[in-house]
């Protein structure tokens, strides 16, 4: 590979990046990639620059909306988290920002090009656990079920139930998801999630310790697409269903 010293070169980067970011022992890192590293970490509900009450509006209209009209889930038992998940994996604008701890599939999804990029692709660090530290009592990642927990009612709310409420996310900063894997699609990308509370702004402005960024090189970028060429990182692999087979 004649682009081999620019790889090894990203690789120490990229290890060093993560030095910086202080996992713990069995803690994993999270990996996202930009086609243009100008995209801040922001959830796409958030990119819609609407005030408060205008957002709120349109999460419960979009939810309640996808969930009455995906006739695919109806048959699955799926709680309203599990629906969320499905849509932004299906691209309904939501609260969440998809996640994997694969760098390939990361790195995958920065080489996918983006009409006029500004920058060159990126990929993103982040540190899940010390992300839950800053707004929880522990160190770990949390299941999406124990977000809508409230202990004076005793009582699991799902996010369909807390769209209905007036203070509907009691949590400030974005908090890192550790749902089932219960998409094919989410399966396949090995993927995780992190949600945004009340505070709007990108994940990198609000917590921008906990995060890193390594941008890809021509050189880097072309060596990146021939490694994942030959490892079979492909769209159909990270999109197992019928439109992943269609754009094979």
């Amino acid at each position: 590979m004649s682009n081999w010293p620019a790889w090894a070169e990203f690789l120490g980067t990229v290890e060093a990046r993560i030095g910086e970011l202080r996992l713990r022992a069995g803690e994993e890192c999270f990996y996202r990639g930009h086609a243009d590293g100008a995209w801040p970490l922001q959830p796409t509900l958030m990119r819609l620059r609407l005030d408060q009450a205008e957002t709120q509006a349109v999460e419960s209209d979009l939810f309640f909306e996808f969930q009455a009209r995906a006739r695919e889930l109806h048959q699955q038992h799926l709680s309203d988290w599990d629906v969320l998940m499905y849509m932004r994996h299906h691209g309904v604008p939501t609260r969440l920002l998809d996640w994997t701890e694969s760098l390939g599939i990361a790195l995958f999804f920065a080489l996918q090009g983006a009409p006029g990029s500004t920058r060159p692709p990126t990929l993103w660090l982040l540190n899940p656990y010390a992300l839950n530290e800053l707004s929880l009592e522990g160190r770990d990642l949390i299941t999406p079920r124990n977000l809508g927990w409230d202990p004076d009612d005793e009582y699991y709310y799902d996010y369909g139930e807390l769209l209905l409420e007036e203070d509907r996310f009691d949590w400030e900063l974005p908090l890192a998801l550790y749902p089932q894997q219960k998409s094919a699609r989410m399966g396949a990308q090995r993927g995780w999630f992190t949600i945004h509370g009340s505070a709007p702004d990108p994940l990198d402005k609000l917590c921008p310790r906990l995060v890193r960024k390594v941008e890809l090189s021509e050189d880097v970028a072309a060596a990146a697409r021939d490694l994942l060429g030959l490892m079979g990182i492909d769209k159909y692999l990270l999109f197992q269903d019928l439109d992943g087979l269609a754009i094979r």
